[in-house]
């Protein structure tokens, strides 16, 4: 795979697909994702127009690595090869397809749902795959036993992630990176409204392993699901069993359930992610009684204006 590419995942590890119908809006669509720090994208063949797009893109936003995904034929392969595709995401997976990219010498995703699928895939020589679709293939449950039997393989999981189940996903330490789409909302891009898109990757100012755990919290933080929740404290918080499992994002060589609490990681880490995510106070709730000392003074040196309910 493209050190270029991995290096880019690894600071922000989401792939934004763009659907578009015409040169300018996906152009506009992505160098506004580049703006906001995501620089790998893919522009998905769903439209007449896909492949021109593809070709617009790579020529109007020269910053961002544009690939080209649900490509199902071996004929729009090479299409999208000549349009200027720099790596190749597929559905599912076939052959003819994969041996296109390998001639080319282009990274290729081939969607699996199986074992059996990862391991023809993994017999072609490739050891990064797509897993789609994702939420209704197993999930994060599915990519850790994957992970077990396929100890070298790095999933792109994608299909039914969101900001709501990023965090799971991203914990997982053989996932390379997420595709979705929630990061080019339609109504916004037919708005005309590309700053919307942009702030929706309001993390640009954080680097490294600092952005994994940023995007972790800011995702749960921004779902209003279970373990996110509001209180009698203004603004928005985040459970610290929650905060702490999504460390292990930025400790992937971590043993398998290594409890990781505050007192585990980079203390000017973990205050600068905090700041960047917006978060206005953690809950403790009915762990009081599992919090070390150390726990209890990395949380209340967090910084001003951030509280700890218990």
């Amino acid at each position: 795979m493209s050190t270029e590419i991995l290096s880019r995942l690894s600071k922000a590890p989401v792939v934004p697909l763009v659907g578009p119908d015409d040169v300018y809006t996906g152009s506009r669509t992505a160098q506004a994702l580049v703006d906001g720090g995501l620089t790998v994208v893919e522009v998905v063949l769903r439209t007449p127009a896909a492949i021109d797009c593809l070709g617009g893109i790579a020529r109007d936003v020269p910053d961002a690595i544009i690939g080209a995904g649900t490509v199902l034929t071996p004929e729009q392969a090479e299409k999208v090869i000549a349009a200027g595709a720099k790596f190749i995401v597929c559905p599912g997976l076939h052959e003819p397809i994969v041996r296109l990219a390998q001639e080319a010498g282009l990274p290729i995703f081939p969607g699996v749902s199986t074992a059996t699928e990862a391991q023809a895939a993994y017999n072609l020589g490739l050891r990064a795959m797509k897993l789609f679709p994702a939420s209704l293939c197993g999930g994060v449950p599915m990519l850790k036993a994957l992970g077990a039997v396929f100890k070298d393989v790095k999933f792109m999981p994608t299909g039914g992630v969101s900001a709501a189940n990023l965090a799971e996903y991203l914990a997982v330490p053989t996932v390379l990176a997420c595709g979705g789409s929630w990061l080019t909302p339609k109504a916004a891009i037919e708005a005309g409204d590309y700053g919307a898109v942009t702030r929706l990757e309001d993390l640009i100012a954080l680097r490294g392993p600092a952005r994994h755990l940023a995007w972790a919290v800011r995702a749960r933080v921004r779902s209003a699901r279970p373990g996110v929740r509001a209180s009698r404290f203004r603004g928005r918080g985040i459970e610290f069993d929650i905060l702490s499992s999504l460390l292990y994002v930025d400790r992937r060589g971590a043993p398998e359930n290594t409890q990781l609490g505050f007192d585990t990681v980079d203390k000017a880490l973990l205050l600068r992610a905090i700041a960047e995510t917006g978060v206005d106070f953690i809950s403790v709730g009915g762990l009081t009684k599992d919090l070390t000392a150390t726990d209890y003074s990395m949380l209340f040196e967090i910084g001003s204006g951030l509280d700890v309910q218990q």
